[in-house]
């Protein structure tokens, strides 16, 4: 099977065509290398989410800290031929994590077929299903004195106008954005 890569969104994903294997590492006579990336939608979320503010007395509340990656999310995909036009697509994603969130670690597995049209023409279909992959956040326990006492509140809504309670309707509880992708591309040479 000869390999080119496809540009498919966020990722690469490696095709079947007729041309030699120039992109992607070979591991084995039948499996490559397609994607390997660190980071993630859902750390670039979180990352993007979290705003110091200061607090009623004026003291700064570091609220990014609880928000910094102690491991980033290293994701691998890789694609085994079954056939000259036919491949398995197979990953994994380690996850992510920081005080306050946590990114669950998640699988991949699809496919790829790449159909000829004419001597000029590539048909290609790529599914990809990912299980796995939640992000989830945890609250933060903030003391909002004489007005509130000692309360559950989401981090990164604490400094709003809402009652703490309400905040933590929105502490991140989220699947994975790409549980499920699809596509199918026509490449035409000229």
């Amino acid at each position: 099977m000869n390999l080119t890569p496809i540009s498919l969104g966020l990722s690469a994903v490696l095709a079947l065509s007729g041309q030699a294997p120039a992109e992607g590492m070979v591991l084995g006579s039948d499996t490559h290398l397609v994607d390997l990336r660190v980071g993630s939608a859902q750390t670039a979320r979180v990352a993007q989410s979290a705003v110091d503010y200061e607090l009623s007395d004026g003291t700064p509340a570091n609220v990014a800290r609880f928000y910094r990656s102690r491991t980033k999310d290293l994701s691998v995909l890789m694609l085994t031929e079954l056939s000259p036009s036919t491949g398995l697509l197979w990953g994994v994603s380690l996850g992510d994590s920081g005080e306050k969130y946590r990114i669950d670690p998640s699988l991949r597995l699809g496919f790829v077929h790449n159909e000829r049209i004419g001597d000029n023409g590539l048909l290609a279909l790529k599914v990809v299903v990912r299980a796995g992959g939640r992000l989830r956040e945890k609250p933060c326990v903030a003391d909002y004195g004489d007005i509130g006492g000692v309360q559950a509140v989401n981090c990164r809504l604490a400094a709003s106008q809402m009652r703490p309670a309400d905040t933590l309707n929105y502490l991140f509880n989220h699947p994975a954005p790409d549980r499920v992708e699809a596509s199918l591309t026509m490449t035409w040479t000229f």
